[in-house]
């Protein structure tokens, strides 16, 4: 088995709401990987890391799942870290707790981020603060973007930035 594969379905089973199966399927997983090689192993081992915290928002609290993911300290975030990341902030979003969201973005600020990956951390920062009112701080985020960027329609911005004008100088 693929342990890459393996965490992209339990993922999927999360994202699609199927918390019993993707539960059931990762106790199978850890009494599997017993019998994986080294290598399958520590891949393993990685993401079953990163899985945890979501069954954790899942099992407990969205707090208890973002303080396990932050005490991963992470060096750097590549796709299976945002993933989880993205797992959360949503979470956090959904549940109208958008503290959380600026606690993970601020814990997670100074690490190296890819273009796209910027863009939607900036986004949900950006919707947790409109959600609060807190119209400065979203026009701190905008203001490290050109002008073109947020009126481009496919960038995730754009509606944001849409319903900051609004909120801030009216509908025209």
């Amino acid at each position: 088995p693929d342990p890459a594969s393996l965490g992209n379905i339990l993922y999927s089973l999360l994202e699609i709401g199927s918390f019993e199966l993707a539960q059931k399927l990762f106790i199978q997983l850890q009494e599997l990987s017993l019998s994986f090689t080294v290598e399958q192993s520590q891949e393993w081992k990685e993401i079953a890391l990163l899985l945890n915290p979501l069954f954790l928002l899942k099992q407990h609290s969205l707090n208890e799942g973002i303080d396990s993911f932050l005490s991963l300290k992470f060096k750097d975030m590549g796709p299976r870290e945002f993933r989880s990341l993205r797992f959360l902030m949503r979470a956090a979003l959904q549940a109208g707790q958008e503290e959380y969201v600026e606690k993970l973005a601020s814990t997670l600020d100074h690490l190296p981020w890819g273009r796209e990956e910027r863009i939607e951390l900036d986004s949900m920062r950006v919707w947790a603060f409109l959600q609060q009112e807190k119209w400065k701080k979203a026009e701190e985020i905008f203001e490290n973007y050109p002008l073109e960027l947020l009126n481009q329609e496919t960038t995730l911005l754009h509606p944001l930035f849409g319903c900051w004008l609004c909120a801030t100088e009216g509908e025209e």
